[in-house]
């Protein structure tokens, strides 16, 4: 029987991100979590902070991946302060 496009796999989309999520790492000594996205996806940047944060309190940092493309870096100015964009792109 050929494979239709109703066979393939999709990842399933996370409310709270605003796109699928295919894999989350965390480096407890950096206490950096990477969320890594499929091709041309991005994320919103709240969803991505909320997302981290109740998994890893600890978290300082969070980068992105869409695809094989580092996309965006989001990090705090000190523990538990404010968010900013790192880099972009």
């Amino acid at each position: 029987m050929a494979e239709t496009q109703d066979d393939e796999w999709r990842p399933e989309q996370q409310r709270d991100l605003g796109c699928p999520l295919l894999s989350v790492t965390y480096l407890h000594a950096k206490r950096e979590v990477t969320l890594v996205l499929p091709e041309f996806c991005c994320t919103d940047m709240r969803g991505a902070i909320e997302f981290a944060e109740v998994r890893f309190p600890e978290v300082g940092r969070i980068a992105t991946i869409a695809g094989k493309i580092r996309s965006t870096i989001y990090a705090r100015y000190r523990d538990g302060g404010e968010w900013f964009v790192e880099s972009y792109g």
